[in-house]
């Protein structure tokens, strides 16, 4: 089983799904340890996050996964902010988000586009691939 397939499809309505991966990013810039583990299950996956190839991650696993990138993020970036802007779910369970991401090392700072590929099941976030360019997300469909 691929791991983008974890959990069951989602019993909500896309917009529901939606709104767990909104507040998944709202938890990630208030750094809401707490939240970001209600919103995740035992079994999550974050999968390619470039704060992960920079301390020799390809993936984050389990309940603590979100958590886990949390404190990667803070150790690697003065400051790293996730700036989502469209929102859309094609199928029950998954949700695509296109947006930028303006990290900072230091004094340098850059804003690069990303997109983030969301598997949401029974209202918990079960995997979430950070693709590296919005096209990446468009050719997933």
């Amino acid at each position: 089983m691929d791991a983008r397939d974890q959990g069951r499809p989602s019993q909500q309505s896309s917009s529901d799904d939606i709104d767990v991966v909104r507040r998944a990013f709202d938890a990630f810039a208030a750094r809401d340890l707490r939240r970001l583990e209600e919103l995740t299950s035992e079994t999550a996956v974050v999968y390619n996050p470039i704060t992960g190839v920079v301390v020799g991650r390809t993936r984050y696993v389990g309940r603590d996964a979100l958590l886990d990138y949390l404190a990667d993020v803070e150790q690697v970036w003065t400051r790293l902010e996730l700036l989502p802007r469209t929102f859309r779910s094609p199928r029950p369970g998954e949700v695509l988000v296109v947006g930028q991401v303006r990290m900072s090392r230091g004094l340098e700072t850059h804003a690069v586009p990303a997109a983030w590929r969301w598997t949401v099941a029974d209202g918990e976030i079960t995997f979430v691939e950070i693709l590296r360019t919005p096209e990446a997300l468009a050719a997933l469909g």
